[in-house]
């Protein structure tokens, strides 16, 4: 293999979309880690719009990012066209555990939809109508996704420790309560996130 490249805008729904606060450090400790493995000759980190990315590479992954081509079947389409001959594309993405109701709805984030994800299968069958082999097939476990969202929700619950009499407290500490809420009484059990091993069908 040569080259990768990485489309991950570090989100995996739309409730996750509007971290880029987040987003330079993360890239930085990307960039040293890469560094540090002996793998910047082989590694291309951009920090930048994944829909504006035109190098083809043999290993392209695009983590929980479809949202920054449209959709799920834009995605796909124009990442094929950044995937090698023989290369590889690693997609992952939500699905629904289970059909949610109305009530489910109501727990997420504005204007959640029933829409907005298939089950596990229609995602996959979405790769294949997009002409993709699948090629490994996992997903996360609840102890993943609770490593996840603790992660997330850490960065600012210490924040609220140390600073919670600022003038910026107040909506931190609503922007807060309002993710772990939808966290321990919407996504759980409900929302579920792929990884996807994808090669493409000449």
């Amino acid at each position: 293999m040569g080259r990768t490249h990485v489309a991950a805008g570090g989100s995996l729904s739309r409730r996750h979309r509007d971290r880029r606060r987040h987003q330079s450090p993360r890239h930085r400790t990307r960039r040293r880690n890469a560094l540090e493995r002996g793998l910047s000759d082989r590694v291309t980190l951009v920090h930048g719009p994944g829909a504006e990315q035109r190098t083809p590479a043999d290993v392209v992954l695009c983590i929980g990012s479809s949202h920054a081509f449209g959709d799920i079947p834009t995605a796909l389409e124009e990442l094929k066209n950044l995937v090698n001959p023989g290369g590889r594309l690693v997609y992952a993405d939500c699905f629904w555990e289970r059909p949610p109701t109305a009530t489910d709805l109501g727990r997420l984030w504005p204007d959640a939809s029933a829409d907005e994800h298939t089950d596990l299968n229609g995602l996959v069958t979405q790769t294949v109508d997009a002409g993709y082999q699948p090629l490994w097939i996992e997903t996360v476990n609840r102890d993943e996704w609770e490593h996840l969202e603790s992660g997330h929700l850490a960065d600012d619950a210490h924040w609220l420790l140390e600073h919670g009499d600022s003038d910026a407290a107040a909506d931190i500490r609503r922007r807060h309560v309002n993710h772990r809420r939808q966290w321990l009484e919407g996504t759980r059990d409900l929302l579920g996130f792929a990884y996807l091993t994808l090669g493409t069908i000449d």
